[in-house]
């Protein structure tokens, strides 16, 4: 069980840790000489059953609230320490503000120096501390007589032995608050494990430096061990390319599946009570997080403001890279470090950029605002019916992969969600999410072709939770979508083609879009395609039969839009001169004579324009109205009724 101290300064912190364990926690000789702590100390209590104490001794003046800070993060029990003397003061208040923001939610409250104050004093007092927190248990103490402290020691040693040992599943991640070089061992980072196991052996990586490091050894309480887990005091003798300058206090030693590192992250945020300031949209902040600090902006996403009391979703802005899973919790300082502003939980490490205050964007929040991932799915996927990146879901929760499994086993999940990949990351989607996206898209293809922007607009309007693209890769995956040049058809209105005739088709129409009013001669096809001239003929016969092409002469052929597209050519032509010669007109499209010559004998025979000696004009404009079916691939949208 970790332990730390909290209280004003000089109401005898350091003091009790030493009553208690017999150890000394101020190690800097300014320390000492001063009677004063300025920087983290550490000290254990061994119990008779085998387990132990550990306290973290913080410093109480307010020049050194960042070391203490960093001391209270994945602490078990707040010690708040008040000077029977004196009573609460600024830092005992602010010091419990700050482990309520970071989550600490057991508190024991000593009152120490009982011996200079008489019994009365010492009744008003405990009615003074209880008005201000409720603690599960108080003590009064004398570190100079010895009064009260074996009765706080007992305490202490009962609970260590009674507290439920932190869950040790998901991967190990601990946050640094001291490295040192030591002779003949070389480099040593100490911090509290915060979740997993590490064992010698095994490597971490040193956030946000990205530098694998192998663990040689590592200590617990000063005691060699081969692993060390969640929830216990740890010391780690690291080899690897990094040199001793270049970790900082508050950078992470993670396993390799959690190096990752954020700029922007998402956050439930509440200003503290007392909040002095109204912070408005990216007002500049101080993040503390783990026992790192970095500067911030806070980008609010349902409110212009915030003042003292509110609550709200956010996104934090970091200038400096950080690493971070769902839950962390956080304090916000004012940028020049002298308010305590308030804090929260991080809920996505892996925030967009765009679109982060959409609904759809709040509905996830508010999904994710939530200690179970199981109910966090169930929420997200079923009731909101969006997607999910699954592969950013488990860093971000800390999911080792038997622990994933579980949850898509899930009596809640189990047969009822389906993973799809895309650009090589897996979402899930509720089937029933699914189902209806398909029929979406039957609906939307069900007489057209459309444009590859214009179907994901349609589809991103009607499931704005949806990520982009999904249903569409889903139904190519599928094989009942296929995407052309022209856009993307459902399967079933490519018939009348056989299955083998279909790569074909997608090819030759992809040939024939690209070619534009070229329109190859069919040997050059059968070229291009590397196919014979039987099975070239038989497919574009199937193509003119269902009017997906049309042949131009015997030995071209073309697709309608192409088709419709030199008829607009031949209208603009037309109404500039009256009438055309072939030059004019190969000139205006840029085609070659043969090409241009059998293009308007084409047009020539639909009626479309009729031949005068050696010029041409445009006879009946409604014969090109076959060009415009909408039951046909290259049919043109919105065309159909003009």
């Amino acid at each position: 069980m970790i332990v730390a101290t909290a209280g004003h300064v000089d109401h005898g912190k350091t003091t009790l840790v030493r009553a208690l364990t017999g150890m000394e926690t101020d190690r800097l000789e300014e320390e000492k000489r001063r009677g004063l702590s300025i920087n983290l100390g550490y000290a254990w209590l061994p119990t008779a059953t085998g387990h132990s104490v550990g306290f973290i001794d913080v410093p109480g003046h307010s020049r050194f609230i960042n070391n203490m800070i960093a001391g209270v993060n994945g602490i078990d029990l707040g010690l708040l320490v008040i000077a029977a003397d004196d009573g609460p003061m600024p830092q005992t208040r602010e010091h419990l503000t700050l482990m309520r923001l970071l989550g600490v939610s057991r508190y024991v409250v000593v009152l120490t120096k009982i011996d200079r104050v008489d019994s009365l004093r010492l009744d008003a007092l405990r009615l003074s501390v209880q008005a201000l927190v409720d603690p599960e248990a108080l003590f009064a103490v004398s570190a100079l007589t010895g009064e009260g402290v074996q009765a706080l020691k007992d305490h202490l040693q009962h609970s260590a032995d009674t507290y439920a040992t932190t869950p040790t599943q998901g991967h190990f991640r601990l946050s640094a608050d001291r490295s040192f070089l030591i002779k003949g061992v070389g480099l040593v980072v100490t911090g509290t494990a915060l979740a997993g196991t590490v064992r010698t052996g095994d490597t971490l990586h040193l956030m946000p430096l990205n530098i694998p490091l192998r663990v040689r050894s590592l200590q617990v309480q000063e005691t060699q061990c081969e692993q060390a887990s969640a929830g216990q005091r740890c010391a780690l003798n690291l080899s690897g390319p990094v040199h001793l300058d270049k970790i900082e206090r508050g950078d992470w030693l993670v396993h390799p599946a959690l190096a990752t590192t954020t700029q922007r992250f998402d956050v439930k945020v509440e200003l503290c009570s007392d909040c002095p300031v109204t912070l408005r949209h990216m007002s500049p902040v101080r993040l503390y997080i783990g026992a790192k600090r970095v500067a911030a902006r806070l980008a609010l996403l349902q409110h212009k403001s915030l003042k003292a009391s509110d609550t709200t979703f956010a996104q934090l802005l970091v200038e400096r890279g950080v690493t971070i899973c769902h839950g962390d919790p956080f304090v916000l300082r004012d940028d020049s470090e002298l308010l305590t502003l308030g804090g929260g939980r991080v809920l996505d490490p892996d925030a967009p950029e765009r679109g982060r205050a959409r609904a759809a964007r709040i509905s996830l929040l508010q999904a994710m605002d939530n200690s179970c991932p199981e109910t966090a799915l169930k929420q997200l996927l079923k009731e909101q019916q969006q997607s999910l990146n699954w592969d950013n879901f488990i860093t971000a929760w800390n999911l080792d992969p038997a622990a994933s499994q579980r949850l898509l086993d899930s009596p809640l999940l189990l047969g009822q969600v389906t993973n799809i990949r895309i650009n090589g990351d897996s979402y899930l989607l509720a089937k029933q999410t699914l189902e209806r996206g398909q029929r979406s898209i039957s609906e939307l293809l069900e007489r057209e072709t459309l444009e590859k922007n214009t179907l994901n607009r349609n589809l991103n309007t009607a499931f704005p939770g949806v990520a982009p693209g999904l249903l569409i890769t889903h139904a190519l995956q599928c094989g009942t979508l296929v995407v052309t040049p022209g856009g993307y058809r459902l399967v079933q209105n490519t018939a009348p083609f056989a299955r083998e005739q279909l790569p074909l088709w997608i090819s030759l129409e992809a040939l024939l879009q690209r070619a534009g009013r070229q329109l190859p001669a069919a040997h050059d096809l059968c070229k291009q395609l590397n196919i014979a001239t039987k099975p070239f003929s038989g497919l574009v016969a199937t193509a003119i039969k269902a009017h997906w092409l049309l042949r131009v002469s015997d030995t071209r052929f073309a697709l309608p839009q192409t088709l419709l597209e030199i008829a607009h050519q031949i209208t603009e032509l037309d109404q500039k001169h009256n009438h055309f010669s072939v030059a004019e007109f190969k000139n205006h499209c840029d085609v070659g004579r043969n090409t241009a010559v059998e293009l308007l004998e084409y047009f020539d025979r639909i009626g479309f324009t009729v031949r005068r000696a050696s010029k041409r004009a445009v006879l009946n404009p409604r014969a090109i109205n076959q060009f415009r079916k909408s039951d046909t691939p290259g049919g043109v949208p919105g065309l159909q009724n003009q």
